[in-house]
């Protein structure tokens, strides 16, 4: 019986050095910043590529409340951008300003907007209701063939659209302060 006790406690504790060496090699990178968590992706490898221009912008570029296609709001991979704002002028919406985005800025206002709900809770009704306030815009750079993506962010509505997607910016003091909207 001894002889069995002793494998038993032999292989109880292999497989605890096991299970702390596993335990080890994924949390030792997390807490020491080395490691990422899987939803935030790394700048894609290269030097930094220019920030992209601001676009030209109307009032209702910025005026999207319904509707959401399924999936990420904005691409993964973005290896440069801008935060544009503008000035509401009647129906028109001047640059009053940009501020280009570093490779780890852009990875997390990514995965921030992508973390953005697309649906509001149940029984809440949304509509354009604060009026005045600059709109603006993210501007996306990719080192691949992929165009510039670029995301309206309405403070007015509370929104943020791109390519029929749209979000809700409900709990995104974040990503507004990343982006220096909120300061």
């Amino acid at each position: 019986m001894a002889g069995t006790e002793q494998r038993h406690l032999w292989l109880t504790g292999v497989l605890a050095a096991i299970l702390l060496g596993i335990t080890a090699a994924v949390a030792v990178p997390l807490w020491t910043g080395a490691g990422q968590l899987p939803s935030e992706a790394a700048p894609p490898p290269g030097p930094p590529l220019p920030p992209p221009g601001c676009p030209t912008a109307t009032v209702d570029d910025f005026h999207h409340m319904a509707g959401s296609r399924p999936g990420a709001l904005v691409p993964v991979g973005a290896a440069g951008g801008v935060a544009c704002s503008y000035e509401v002028l009647g129906r028109s919406a001047s640059l009053n300003g940009s501020e280009p985005l570093d490779g780890a800025s852009v990875v997390r206002v990514v995965t921030l907007l992508n973390d953005l709900p697309a649906k509001l809770e149940s029984g809440v009704g949304h509509a354009c209701l604060a009026m005045g306030r600059d709109e603006h815009r993210v501007v996306f750079a990719y080192r691949d063939d992929r165009a510039p993506v670029v995301v309206d962010i309405s403070l007015n509505c509370g929104t943020a659209h791109h390519d029929g997607g749209v979000r809700y910016l409900r709990n995104s003091k974040p990503l507004l302060k990343l982006l220096h909207i909120l300061r």
